[in-house]
């Protein structure tokens, strides 16, 4: 039996709202079929049928789109980092823009040995040498073991001294007991009568007359036991030509004045106190010397005079000890460096350069042909020789060349360089490699001297 099925049956109900509304074209077609289909158990197995006979269609999977653009980044990393890296290198190298300049001064090394003369007044000949003397003061002591009171015989101190005349050509004569003071206002007085020779011109320069005496202590004690001092004759203030014209200076310390009473301390222990303290004064005493010279002058250790002179001594902490008190004085010789440089130098500084450091001249070797006795030196003429190595060094001027260098090409730096006639040689470095000139900034460019 065929059931009669109407199109109510299939299609569901629309709402009210679409019921107006004209089906499609498709909707259409699909009622058709399956209004006139014969609903059979054949039909059925012919429609499994075709169904089994058309398989699902099987879509080819395309690779994802995200998967290919990694790809093609990827390609553009490799190419694109090294790039990227060299450019960041190349701008740091050329915004960090220096140079190094390396000088090598000329420099020789001069075996000295001359013999030359010395005077306080040189003349203006080539070989003359000026020097001047500096004398110094320094006191020591030491502690030793005292062996109780002593009472010993008050006395004199002693001395010699120079008595100069500027005054006149005349000479000048002076009584026997004649005072010379100090400006402390002790006294000492001369043992004889004395005859100062009138001065006299040497190279248009007068040179006052001159004679060494011995004199004594007005009086004893040890307070007269006093160094190198300068003299007034109190006799001659009424007439100040001569009392500012003729005048002493000690030529050795003065000496031997004691008081009434001394510690007592053993000979031995004195000797060996006396020595230790010396050995330490005279060390002072060279290392003063060589901080008073500058850097145009040179002081040998040789071309000085150390002389000592004992002190009273002082009571210790207690009454077992007793303090020994010894002065030292040391008189230096003086000389002009650059001057001296260019007597025993010339034909080096020459070779090397107008502008010179000379190195190891103070350790020369210093010879003087003056009398031994004198403690300390007199201002005279005398003769000396030096010898021993000296080194001589070229100074280049680097600031002058460290403006003269900026901006230039790097082929102009031999030019340059011609314009310094103390450099040996020289070698350049410019950062980064290619560039063809130095840095127009100053602060960029270093320039070392090599020793």
């Amino acid at each position: 039996m065929i059931r009669k099925i109407s199109t109510q049956d299939v299609v569901p109900k629309r709402k009210e709202s679409e019921t107006n509304d004209v089906p499609s074209r498709s909707e259409r077609d699909f009622l058709i079929e399956r209004l006139t289909r014969k609903h059979t158990t054949g039909s059925i197995a012919n429609s499994a049928s075709k169904i089994i006979k058309h398989p699902p269609i099987r879509h080819k999977k395309e690779p994802p789109t995200r998967s290919r653009k990694f790809k093609f980044g990827n390609k553009w990393i490799w190419i694109g980092v090294p790039l990227v890296i060299v450019l960041i290198i190349f701008l740091v190298l050329q915004f960090s823009v220096s140079a190094t300049i390396s000088i090598t001064p000329k420099h020789m090394t001069v075996p000295v040995d001359a013999k030359l003369d010395a005077s306080i007044n040189a003349t203006s000949s080539p070989s003359a040498l000026n020097y001047q003397i500096i004398t110094l003061n320094a006191e020591d002591s030491e502690i030793v073991a005292a062996t109780g009171g002593v009472a010993t015989k008050p006395a004199k101190a002693s001395g010699q001294i120079t008595i100069f005349n500027s005054y006149s050509s005349a000479s000048q004569t002076l009584v026997k007991n004649t005072r010379f003071q100090t400006a402390d206002g002790l006294i000492f007085r001369t043992q004889s009568t004395v005859e100062v020779p009138g001065q006299t011109s040497s190279g248009g320069k007068a040179v006052p007359g001159s004679v060494s005496v011995t004199v004594l202590a007005d009086q004893t004690g040890s307070k007269y036991n006093i160094d190198l001092v300068d003299f007034s004759i109190p006799g001659f203030q009424s007439d100040l030509g001569r009392y500012n014209k003729i005048f002493g200076r000690s030529k050795t310390a003065m000496t031997g004045g004691s008081d009434g009473n001394s510690f007592g301390v053993s000979d031995d222990a004195r000797q060996t106190a006396q020595a230790a303290i010396d050995a330490r004064l005279k060390d002072s005493l060279l290392k003063q010397s060589q901080s008073q010279k500058t850097a145009n002058s040179v002081i040998f250790d040789s071309a000085s005079k150390i002389s000592f002179q004992h002190l009273p001594d002082t009571a210790g902490a207690d009454a077992q000890h007793v303090l020994i008190h010894e002065k030292g004085t040391i008189s230096a010789v003086v000389f002009d460096k650059k001057m001296l440089g260019k007597l025993l130098l010339g034909d080096a500084i020459v070779a090397v350069g107008s502008n010179v450091e000379v190195k190891g001249m103070e350790n020369l070797h210093f010879i003087a042909a003056v009398s031994s006795t004198s403690s300390v030196w007199e201002a005279k003429p005398f003769t000396f020789t030096l010898s021993g190595p000296v080194d001589v060094t070229g100074v280049v001027d680097a600031d002058k060349l460290l403006q003269d260098v900026r901006g230039i090409s790097r082929g102009d730096l031999t030019k340059v360089l011609s314009n310094y006639p103390t450099v040996d040689k020289a070698t350049a470095s410019v950062r980064p490699f290619w560039r063809g000139s130095f840095p127009s900034d100053a602060s960029k460019i270093k320039i070392e001297i090599l020793k």
